[in-house]
């Protein structure tokens, strides 16, 4: 299993360790590091072998539930793109006229609220991003 430039096999719907270390996870076909298709859903033991390496041992094979495929598929397509993305609805031309903020001053430059308010908008995305790749990390391991 594995992704190049977010293109390959990756797991998502990681359910909480249980007890022994184990959580339920689907198989999916990405692109873009957003699920396509789901595979299989299994089982599997995951353990940290180095820093930011890690390996996993299918314990069982279960019955795909398709509730946990529309579930995946809401979080991954509607809810994280919003909360990643959201600052960025501000930085465009109409949404800042219709809050009352303009883009341009009386001199025909940028005002300066915009300004902070794209600034903002990009700090926030990269931060997003980062803690996105930590949560990822650490998904599905064990305590």
């Amino acid at each position: 299993m594995s992704t190049i430039n977010g293109i390959g096999t990756r797991f998502y719907g990681f359910t909480k360790p249980d007890r022994d270390g184990n959580c339920k996870v689907t198989k999916w076909i990405a692109f873009m590091y957003l699920p396509f298709v789901p595979l299989k859903t299994m089982t599997i033991k995951r353990e940290v072998t180095k820093p930011h390496i890690f390996q996993f041992n299918v314990v069982k094979y279960e019955k795909m539930k398709y509730t946990d495929v529309l579930m995946t598929y809401f979080c991954s397509w509607i809810i994280m793109p919003l909360l990643i993305g959201w600052p960025m609805i501000l930085c465009i031309r109409e949404v800042s006229e219709k809050m009352g903020v303009s883009i341009e001053d009386s001199s025909g430059r940028l005002s300066d609220i915009w300004t902070v308010m794209f600034a903002f908008a990009i700090i926030y995305f990269i931060i997003a991003l980062l803690k996105l790749k930590s949560w990822d990390e650490k998904r599905g391991l064990p305590f």
